[in-house]
């Protein structure tokens, strides 16, 4: 089960990161992809929000949402919210 969970929040960040600029090889840097940014800024929400504590505290996983939030925004340059 922790596999999954780990599958998921580790597409639901990557697709979160989108909106910050990280963009796949062979898209370009300058492509922005509104089917994308809009997953992308649904992804955020939930990391963002209470989605993250929800699926952490369903799951029983021992992870701390706070800091995983803390690091995705100093991963990707997000310092209004640290």
């Amino acid at each position: 089960m922790e596999t999954l969970f780990l599958s998921v929040l580790a597409d639901t960040l990557i697709e979160a990161s989108y909106m910050f600029g990280y963009r796949q090889k062979g898209r370009g840097e300058g492509f922005v992809n509104t089917k994308l940014m809009s997953a992308s800024q649904e992804a955020f929400d939930f990391v963002a929000g209470t989605g993250l504590n929800i699926m952490i505290r369903e799951y029983k996983m021992g992870y701390d949402p706070d800091r995983i939030r803390e690091l995705f925004y100093i991963k990707f340059g997000y310092h209004e919210a640290v």
